[in-house]
């Protein structure tokens, strides 16, 4: 009879210490006397500094089940249910420290937590700077533009041709960051894709736009091949309105301006005269968009003109005049040596 009531409590002992390891595991699909399941599908959600929302589903026997934080962190953590998912919107982290709290899932009885933590913000110099992308209008005369943080350049915006076998065939306006004195053309932001405008089957020179949700996406570049390497459309039905760029070179999509802002100007490339021009990208190359049309070298002495003598014309630096002189943006005419090339031509 003793061995009958060891064993007894043994067992008893066993189904206690069962019953209680299954309850340990708070994301454990919960099945209860009255069949309430409950479970979700991670541990831990991770947050950036800036604040964001995420969306988890949630497997449940009925759609009453409710979702807090812990008591305090509401102020900074919001969370909302529908259906079968619960949304948590977590503020921006203000300060140089980590956060947390604990999001509960609960269903009758059941109930399943979950692990949220937001990283710290950082430094104040460190923290990405926001800026507005140029419209690229005409009126400067240039398709690249410098974004500017005081006097350092860090990173240039170009409104270009991509073109990718499959993946893309359009203008589009696009951010890079700097890497040292030149622009890291392996990752660029791709803001906008514009769509050319046509005019009885014949293209203008109008692009809108595109009206396809491809905004946002990114672009690289192989320098070598002078062609793009990778090209993944966006998901963005509109481009964003307002960009940060950060130490480290990303570029992200925000939802608007934080007091300290990026300035942007356009990038010319300028003669010994003065004069600008404007400049256009083209793969991994840069160019001129206009012909060159100064009177001076670039030590700034005068280029000799109206030169006839075959001899003078080998040997003396020199230019002519466009002969199209009613078009403002044709260039002059130089010979060899005006070209750098001494010894005649």
């Amino acid at each position: 009879m003793k061995h009958f009531k060891d064993l007894f409590s043994i067992l008893c002992l066993l189904f206690i210490t069962t019953a209680f390891v299954a309850c340990d595991d708070d994301n454990d699909e919960y099945a209860t006397d009255d069949e309430t399941i409950l479970s979700v599908p991670q541990d831990d959600l991770i947050f950036t500094y800036e604040g964001e929302a995420k969306t988890i589903n949630v497997t449940a026997s009925e759609n009453t089940f409710v979702a807090s934080v812990t008591t305090g962190d509401e102020t900074w953590a919001h969370v909302s249910t529908a259906n079968n998912s619960v949304k948590i919107v977590v503020d921006e982290n203000v300060d140089q420290q980590e956060r947390s709290t604990t999001l509960t899932v609960k269903l009758n009885d059941a109930r399943s937590r979950i692990r949220v933590k937001q990283d710290a913000a950082p430094a104040p110099e460190a923290k990405p700077k926001t800026f507005t992308v140029p419209t690229f209008t005409g009126t400067d005369k240039t398709f690249v533009y410098k974004l500017m943080d005081g006097n350092t350049q860090v990173g240039e915006i170009c409104r270009e041709y991509l073109c990718s076998s499959g993946n893309i065939d359009k203008q589009a306006i696009v951010v890079y960051p700097m890497v040292g004195n030149s622009a890291d053309l392996t990752r660029g932001f791709v803001v906008s894709v514009l769509d050319q405008v046509y005019e009885e089957d014949m293209p203008t020179e109008v692009f809108n736009v595109s009206s396809e949700p491809i905004h946002n996406g990114s672009v690289a570049f192989d320098k070598s091949a002078n062609s793009i390497s990778s090209y993944i459309a966006g998901t963005k039905a509109a481009p964003a309105q307002f960009l940060s760029i950060s130490n480290s070179g990303e570029i992200k999509a925000v939802e608007a301006l934080s007091d300290e802002t990026l300035t942007t100007a356009p990038y010319y490339a300028t003669d010994a005269s003065g004069n600008n021009y404007g400049i256009v990208k083209i793969g991994t190359q840069y160019w001129m968009q206009y012909n060159l049309k100064t009177t001076k070298l670039a030590n700034g002495s005068d280029i000799a003109t109206g030169i006839t003598g075959a001899d003078a014309w080998k040997t003396t630096a020199a230019y002519r005049e466009s002969s199209s002189p009613e078009n403002p943006d044709a260039g002059f005419l130089y010979n060899a040596v005006a070209c750098g090339y001494l010894g005649g031509a």
